[in-house]
């Protein structure tokens, strides 16, 4: 991106500079003088509080070989002061023309055991499933890195001998005891099954999950089957929201709210022409939700999430599941099929009749409060646009913004107005990550 096309922080003055590409070259260079000369730089992905903390993911490319570097920007001297406390550099450097800690990966302070996967998966993976796991160093294949938050390995496994394909996820703040504990009681039904841990490491932060085999929606959309990969979805997110069970009760407005907020904070203060926009969004969509937890929800609900296997479509990424209210899934789910037009070039109208018939197969809700969760679906995108600083991520970002800004003002309308007419030019930059 353009250097200065955000406002300096003032309590982090290198803020500015991190998303000069050259000046970030520099730095690494610098910092990891033993590594040689930096080909490439960019940004992957970055998160940023205002005045408090801005992490920042660059994907480098060292004489043809990619790699990953955390870049943590914090007010003072903290990102210098935790380099020279640190007691092992190996990974680890800091550039003080930015004033910014840099850690290579796999070094990770909340996520530490990444490394050491690495080299011991195996044995790790069985003391995690209690059964003999031979792993080839290999067959590990890195699937997702966020750092600070975690991590997602891939293996190619001899599980008892016999081969089967595992994903490890790291997790840095999730409980995953509880996580673990909520699966296990949580139903499944006759057009759903949800994805099951098959073990986990509580000193090591990780769960074991299995593959599932299906396809996803966000696949079948545009298919020749599109319109049964729709109706079998819809189904199995509905008989999901209909069930009953015992999982943890949360507060749908306070959830909304919270949610709401951080999108406000994110895009208002990096972009303040939105301000306006986001502070209303900020003010008007939790007043759609109540209280009171309604039923069974997933809360990250996204084409990619739902994978389609003959009749049944199985529930995957489900570390956030709860009480609360489906509107928010269905919304979600919605506000993700009209990205479609530019995540895969697919069709506006085409994407526009999909999120359709996904609202006229799910349970029945309310038009405000549906159109609520539309538009905080919609803030979500903008946010990552930004974040990931996609292509086209400035346009993308505005018309999500201001779209949800028309659905709190006039809700009525819903999915009418929700999603795009013409899918846009030249928005190949998003990715399955969305």
């Amino acid at each position: 991106m353009r250097h200065g096309m955000f406002a300096n922080d003032l309590a982090m003055p290198g803020f500015q500079n991190a998303f000069d590409m050259a000046m970030v070259q520099d730095a690494i260079e610098r910092a990891f003088p033993d590594a040689g000369a930096v080909q490439d730089c960019a940004i992957e992905r970055f998160r940023y509080r205002a005045g408090a903390r801005a992490t920042f993911q660059y994907r480098v490319t060292y004489s043809g070989r990619e790699t990953w570097l955390t870049g943590t920007l914090w007010p003072g001297a903290k990102a210098r002061k935790t380099f020279e406390r640190s007691d092992m550099h190996d990974g680890l450097g800091y550039d003080p023309g930015i004033g910014m800690l840099l850690e290579k990966f796999p070094r990770d302070a909340k996520l530490p055991y990444l490394g050491r996967f690495v080299d011991e998966a195996g044995g790790i993976v069985s003391e995690a499933l209690q059964l003999d796991v031979q792993v080839d160093r290999g067959d590990i294949k890195l699937v997702r890195y966020r750092p600070h938050v975690g991590c997602v390995f891939k293996l190619r496994a001899n599980v008892d001998d016999s081969p089967r394909n595992l994903y490890v996820k790291f997790y840095a703040d999730e409980d995953i005891d509880t996580v673990c504990k909520t699966l296990s009681a949580a139903p499944s039904g006759k057009c759903y099954n949800l994805l099951r841990p098959l073990g986990m490491s509580g000193e090591r932060r990780f769960i074991v999950w299995p593959e599932l085999s299906g396809v996803s929606l966000g696949q079948m959309i545009g298919a020749d089957d599109s319109d049964g990969a729709i109706e079998c979805a819809a189904r199995a997110l509905a008989e999901f929201h209909q069930s009953a069970s015992d999982l943890p009760q949360v507060s749908p407005r306070a959830t909304v709210a919270a949610d709401t907020e951080k999108a406000r904070r994110f895009i208002s203060t990096l972009i303040p022409e939105f301000g306006q926009a986001m502070q209303e969004c900020a003010e008007g969509i939790p007043l759609q939700f109540g209280d009171e937890p309604l039923s069974p929800y997933h809360h990250d609900m996204k084409p990619e999430h739902i994978l389609l296997n003959g009749s049944r479509g199985q529930l995957i990424d489900v570390e956030g599941i709860a009480c609360g209210d489906p509107a928010l899934d269905i919304g979600n789910m919605i506000a993700r099929i009209g990205a479609l037009s530019y995540v895969e070039g697919l069709d506006a109208h085409l994407c526009h009749q999909a999120a359709d018939k996904f609202r006229r197969h799910s349970v029945p809700v309310d038009e405000a409060k549906l159109a609520a969760a539309i538009a905080l679906g919609k803030l979500k995108l903008a946010v990552f646009a930004i974040s990931h600083q996609v292509e086209g991520w400035l346009q993308i970002a505005r018309r999500e913004v201001l779209g949800a800004a028309e659905l709190v003002a006039a809700p009525s309308a819903c999915v009418l107005t929700a999603l795009p007419r013409q899918t846009p030019v030249s928005q190949s930059g998003l990715n399955q990550n969305l």
